[in-house]
């Protein structure tokens, strides 16, 4: 599974798995997880224009 399928993933069980939480600190939590695996901004742009 690619980094944006399981970010899109974690955002759609968001409201199933921990209500606790807000919707800005999985968001956080998630940007911190891709910059750990090596997301920088170029490659994100990459991946968001399809190139």
């Amino acid at each position: 599974m690619g980094l944006v399928s399981t970010m899109v993933s974690c955002l759609q069980l968001y409201g199933f798995t921990e209500p606790e939480r807000s919707l800005e600190e999985v968001i956080d939590s998630m940007s911190e997880y891709a910059q750990s695996q090596g997301l920088t901004p170029e490659i994100l742009e990459s991946i968001l224009n399809d190139e």
